[in-house]
């Protein structure tokens, strides 16, 4: 579309005056309420942080052009839409992605996006997909720079397992930083089938030798199977399947599972796994090699008060 935009995409002319270009430094706006190829907006140099929304057929090519010259110096990138992202929209912020060194965008997003990134880091990936759409998006491609991967996993019968581990970590040869949480929306009876299947399925993809699912790289792993809350049963974690409970037994306890992971992946300083009634916390100083943190039990119930959120135990590990 050329020419002006209608005035309704004109909202934000009126705030102009009050935002100082030189002290902002984090932006989050909806591209279709200003016209930015208008000579009176001005550049914001000091912005890091940029949150566009992608949605509406308003949303133009020409007009998102114009928005990423306003941002010349934005690093940390966020796209997101209620609706699927056009291939046209996202080749629009094309120079805002090649800059970029964070990114946060929806998974069917992923295949327009990652190929025209140049110094990405960190990927935020959004919406959850199934570990087939992910491995679709990403198309067998490799992305050496990104470091940092951050997904959700929807659960589905067969999968994730630890070829699909494999094929989507596998695109992240140098993956330092690992934060992964494989769940699933279904109703609470399903929840509960597909939770014990995939608890039992990362069990056993940490295991795996072959194929081998993490690269030599990684440093921190943050993963676990989360069962969505049901009113049915007082019992926070449902009974195994007989097939699946036959399965778990066949799998070592969690303090070998944990001493495996260590000992195949010498470079990482912090391990933290939640699957059913396991969890694992561990972590060691990167200088020295001391472990300041190990917690290691089948009954998470005991070290209730001493169990720290994922979340505070990914932000405080060490790069």
């Amino acid at each position: 579309m050329s020419g002006p935009l209608p005035p309704s995409d004109n909202l934000l002319v009126p705030w102009l005056p009050f935002l100082d270009p030189l002290r902002l430094r984090q932006v989050t706006v909806d591209p279709r309420l200003l016209d930015w190829r208008r000579d009176t907006v001005p550049v914001f140099p000091s912005v890091r942080t940029l949150s566009l929304e992608l949605a509406g057929e308003r949303n133009n090519a020409e007009n998102l052009l114009a928005l990423s010259t306003k941002f010349p110096a934005a690093q940390s990138l966020t796209l997101y839409s209620f609706q699927q992202i056009s291939e046209p929209l996202i080749a629009a912020c094309g120079s805002l992605l090649h800059r970029a060194t964070t990114l946060c965008v929806p998974f069917d997003a992923l295949r327009f996006c990652l190929p025209r990134t140049k110094n990405l880091a960190t990927l935020n990936v959004g919406r959850s997909p199934t570990a087939s759409e992910l491995i679709h998006q990403l198309k067998n491609n490799k992305f050496p720079s990104i470091t940092t991967l951050v997904c959700g996993l929807d659960a589905q019968p067969g999968s994730p397992g630890p070829t699909d581990f494999a094929a989507i970590l596998g695109a992240f040869p140098q993956l330092r930083h690992l934060r992964m949480r494989i769940t699933n929306n279904t109703l609470p009876r399903a929840n509960d089938i597909l939770y014990g299947r995939a608890s039992i399925r990362l069990l056993e993809s940490l295991l795996s030798t072959s194929p081998v699912i993490f690269p030599q790289s990684i440093t921190t792993i943050v993963m676990s199977v989360f069962r969505l809350p049901s009113s049915r049963d007082a019992d926070p974690i449902p009974l195994l399947s007989e097939a699946e409970a036959e399965r778990r037994g066949r799998l070592p306890d969690a303090a070998t599972i944990r001493d495996s992971i260590i000992e195949r992946h010498p470079a990482l300083t912090s391990l933290w796994i939640q699957v059913r009634s396991i969890l694992i916390v561990w972590r060691r100083r990167p200088s020295d090699g001391l472990v300041t943190k190990s917690i290691c039990t089948e009954d998470p119930e005991d070290v209730r008060g001493r169990n720290p959120a994922p979340f505070v135990f990914w932000e405080s590990r060490e790069d």
